[in-house]
């Protein structure tokens, strides 16, 4: 049970953690009408902020699929 519970928390943080650097860091490089960073200085509430939303609609989303995918497993194995 404590493997489970490991899983259903670590797997969502980490997978949800790396859509939103990658995608933070995308739209970092892209840097959009320089709102990430102008004349060398960088906007660190917008890349915070940028980061955030993509990091907690993801742990929302892998939580619930994770939920679903463990909730099949211990159905099927039993």
């Amino acid at each position: 049970m404590r493997r489970v519970i490991w899983q259903i928390t670590l797997i969502p943080l980490l997978l949800s953690g790396l859509i939103a650097i990658v995608a933070t860091w995308l739209d970092y490089a892209a840097n959009p009408s320089q709102i990430f960073f102008e004349n060398g200085e960088i906007h660190w509430l917008i890349v915070l902020a940028t980061f955030n939303s993509w990091f907690f609609p993801g742990l929302v989303l892998v939580f619930l699929v994770c939920l679903i995918v463990l909730i099949l497993v211990s159905v099927y194995q039993k």
